[in-house]
Parts: C-alpha cells; sequence; structure tokens
C-alpha cells in the first residue's frame, strides 16, 4: 500500500524527468538504448565518451557523442552512429552503447550544420 508520500512522489518525479520508468524500451524499439544508471546493466552502459540522453520528452534513451564528434565506425554503419531529427540537435551523433566516439566530423566546425555525412535513423527517436 502506497502511503500519500510515496504516491506523490511516484506521480510526479516522472514528470520532472527524475525518475525513468522500469521500462525505459518500447517493445518495437529497432534501435539500442542505453542505461541512465551508471550501475546499471554493463551491456547498455555508454562509453565514457558519451553520455546517455533521452533523445525527445517521451523518447528513447541513446548515448550521445559530444558536439563534432562521431564514431571511428563507416558514416553508413547507422547501427554504430547516427543522427536523429532531435529539435535543436539534428546535428547531435549518438552511438549504441560501448562505441568510443572521438572522431571527428566532417566540417565539425559549421556548428548544428556539422555531422552531416552520418546517417539519421528516425526510428531512434
Amino acid at each position: 500500500m502506497y502511503t500519500p508520500a510515496a504516491l506523490l512522489l511516484t506521480t510526479l518525479l516522472p514528470l520532472l524527468g527524475l525518475l525513468t520508468p522500469a521500462i525505459a524500451t518500447p517493445v518495437n524499439a529497432v534501435c539500442t538504448q542505453c542505461d541512465v544508471n551508471p550501475l546499471g546493466n554493463a551491456d547498455k552502459t555508454c562509453d565514457i565518451t558519451t553520455s546517455c540522453v533521452r533523445t525527445n520528452y517521451q523518447g528513447q534513451y541513446h548515448c550521445a557523442c559530444r558536439a563534432g564528434y562521431k564514431s571511428s565506425a563507416p558514416n553508413n554503419d547507422s547501427e554504430s552512429h547516427y543522427r536523429v531529427n532531435f529539435p535543436n540537435e539534428g546535428f547531435r551523433v549518438f552511438t549504441k552503447p560501448g562505441v568510443v566516439c572521438d572522431t571527428l566530423c566532417d566540417k565539425y566546425w559549421l556548428g548544428p550544420d556539422s555531422c552531416q555525412e552520418v546517417l539519421v535513423r528516425q526510428a531512434c527517436l
């Protein structure tokens, strides 16, 4: 049985983005997601060169490279790294968990127009 305080916390914290749902991966997800808990599943932990972020208010969790960087995988390897049409972040490259993100993008100096050589995977939004 929930106490009023516990009920309030379980209702408000997810709305504030402070608590992740127990099942963060949609059943029909096609992109490997990361675990935001650094002590969570080791197979879903991001490399230290990336950060696990949510790509949309109720979106998926992916390892985000720092601006201007991608993995060393070929540009058309959308399993290793990809972009999504995420408002104001279309230049950001994401990777599957464990992938190192330490290669400069082509034209990295273009800010929001950088990393265009990496494919977009809209299903990962």
